[in-house]
């Protein structure tokens, strides 16, 4: 019992780091954070909920790794951890939301590190700053060239804590 409930622990906590990473980075008002908020205000937990994606998401808390993956395609949203079954959990989107109007206001600094490939795909390489929270977080992002679509994001926690975050964009399909 104590391990399930500190599974379903870990992965509240994953899953609200998850949103509140990606949406702290709209709030950046730095211009060189500009093309890093219009990739992560198109991401696909946005409130539109428009582009289908796959998320496969790691997060490490010290020794513990956990598994979440996220599809979001045809308007529903589709979650599992830990290679377990897929769930339709269409209350991603208003979580996502209430997330957002509970976040405080964020302050980034980004800069540009170059273009590498993610999963064959040239990519502009950003790194990002928070100092506002109490938690201080490094970020690395990387952002499509062809569709200014974030590819993937790495978030290290000053505590040690890191989250990885891999989207794909192609062939996604419900899994139910």
């Amino acid at each position: 019992m104590r391990t399930m409930r500190n599974k379903s622990h870990c992965t509240q906590i994953a899953f609200a780091m998850t949103f509140l990473l990606v949406y702290s980075l709209p709030l950046a008002a730095q211009v060189d954070c500009n093309l890093v908020r219009k990739a992560t205000e198109a991401a696909p937990w946005s409130r539109t909920f428009n582009i289908p994606t796959h998320i496969y998401s790691t997060t490490k808390f010290g020794d513990y790794k956990h598994e979440v993956e996220m599809i979001f395609v045809d308007g529903s949203a589709y979650f599992r951890e830990d290679y377990g079954p897929w769930t339709l959990d269409n209350s991603i989107p208003k979580q996502a939301e209430e997330r957002v109007a509970r976040n405080p206001k964020s302050k980034y600094t980004c800069r540009y590190l170059g273009d590498e490939p993610v999963s064959g795909e040239m990519a502009a390489k950003y790194s990002a700053q928070d100092k506002a929270r109490k938690s201080k977080t490094d970020e690395l992002v990387w952002i499509s060239k062809t569709s200014g679509l974030l590819l993937r994001q790495e978030t290290k926690w000053d505590n040690g804590n890191v989250m990885i975050l891999r989207l794909e964009y192609v062939n996604v399909k419900s899994p139910l």
